[in-house]
């Protein structure tokens, strides 16, 4: 090769270097952005996807605790083992839900585990580090009572007044039990076991959750809210690690429902659900009146809730024509049983006071022969009669003292 030849042909070798190191680069950076980006957290907060392969429920995102834990595809199972109070995890859908029915079987953590809150929800948001506006409806299981469950619903942040606790009847770490929240747009319903527990109405004027939110799950420490008084003091850890386990977990959205006044999920159908109490008087408050909702609503046009002041009586008993003659018969035949008295009353009453012309004249009689023999005397004084009044006055005196006896003629 000509001397002359090698730096052109090393200029050469170098021209074509550098032209593969640019496709090279080109390629690469076409394939990167070709990628689609990894999916984030839907909530906010950070959270790690969870492997498609190791879960079969509704939860995808952790936003803590992924490590802690475990899962059964086939019962579409999670459960949360925390080793101590120290720990926890949180659990959440993918999208967020406007309106519908979200059920799982639960059993919660064995041995005390005072201060711990385990706990089945949906939530508009949840934000670490702040009190966040949300809208949320809860399943709240307090540690310091395991027979009891709180059920509980949040309008802007604010849940005063709404809390409600439910005794259970048996402890919720003994076995699985359903639990589930049905939310329409008129009322949400919580049911364990199918017994519906508590029924909140979408009233007017009144506080009600309707931003669409995602289904979570948890369990964590909450020993220091309101010093213990809600969930209890710290636990010991004497029965760590705790095990918070759900299984057959559902979450289905209003619009994939047949909606009526009683939605049910993909669960098993329930027995019916005893009513929640006996008619009641017409209330004085709108807030404690129950609202009728139609079975038949669409969708998307559902009932509206009926007028605060619509109350309907239950019938009155209707009574039968024998029952009704019988009883005016009776009052009839009692009020001419009456009359009957008294007209023989006053009858007798007449007779005892008018004597009859027979036994006046035998009277007149007696008194003048009674005369001469001084028994009808006049006293000594005495103003003197003349005439039948005498006989009359000495007659009266005769009735009142003999008490209408005759006094028989003196012998001669």
């Amino acid at each position: 090769m000509a001397p002359s030849a090698r730096p052109g042909g090393l200029l050469g070798m170098c021209g074509k270097e550098s032209l593969m190191r640019a496709l090279c680069v080109l390629v690469i950076v076409g394939c990167a952005a070709g990628q689609a980006a990894p999916p984030s957290d839907p909530d906010n907060n950070n959270g790690t996807r969870i492997p498609s392969t190791a879960n079969g429920s509704p939860f995808v995102w952790c936003d803590y605790g992924l490590d802690i834990l475990s899962f059964d595809q086939e019962n579409s199972a999670v459960i949360i083992t925390m080793p101590d109070t120290t720990t926890g995890a949180r659990i959440h859908t993918d999208k967020r839900y406007a309106y519908g029915n979200f059920s799982a079987m639960i059993k919660c953590p064995a041995g005390d585990i005072t201060g711990l809150v385990p706990n089945f929800y949906t939530s508009s948001v949840e934000t670490a580090g702040v009190n966040p506006v949300q809208d949320e409806i809860d399943f709240e299981f307090l540690g310091k009572n395991k027979t009891q469950v709180q059920v509980n619903y949040y309008v802007a942040g604010n849940s005063t007044g709404n809390e409600k606790t439910v005794d259970l009847g048996f402890d919720c770490s003994d076995a699985f039990h359903e639990y589930r929240i049905d939310w329409t747009p008129i009322r949400i319903k919580w049911f364990i076991d199918g017994r519906l527990v508590r029924t909140v109405y979408n009233l007017t004027g009144q506080p009600y959750p309707t931003l669409p939110g995602f289904l979570y799950s948890s369990i964590w420490d909450a020993s220091q809210i309101s010093n213990g008084a809600w969930a209890g003091a710290p636990s010991s850890n004497a029965d760590a690690p705790f095990s918070f386990q759900l299984e057959r977990i559902s979450a289905v959205e209003l619009a994939d429902l047949s909606f009526n006044d009683n939605v049910t999920a993909a669960a098993p159908a329930p027995a019916p659900a005893p009513a929640e109490a006996p008619l009641p008087a017409p209330p004085t408050s709108t807030a404690a009146l129950p609202v009728p909702v139609s079975t038949t609503a669409s969708v998307l046009s559902p009932p509206a809730p009926a007028s605060p002041n619509t109350w309907v009586y239950p019938a009155a008993p209707r009574v039968s024509r024998t029952t009704f003659v019988v009883v005016v018969s009776a009052v009839a035949a009692s009020l001419a049983l009456l009359l009957g008295a008294f007209v023989f009353a006053v009858i007798q009453r007449k007779r005892a006071f008018a004597a009859p012309p027979d036994e006046a004249a035998a009277w007149k009689t007696d008194a003048e022969a009674a005369r001469g023999g001084g028994l009808l005397a006049e006293p000594e004084g005495a103003p003197a009669l003349a005439g039948a009044a005498t006989w009359l006055h000495r007659l009266s005196l005769r009735r009142e003292t003999t008490a209408f006896s005759r006094i028989p003629p003196p012998k001669s």
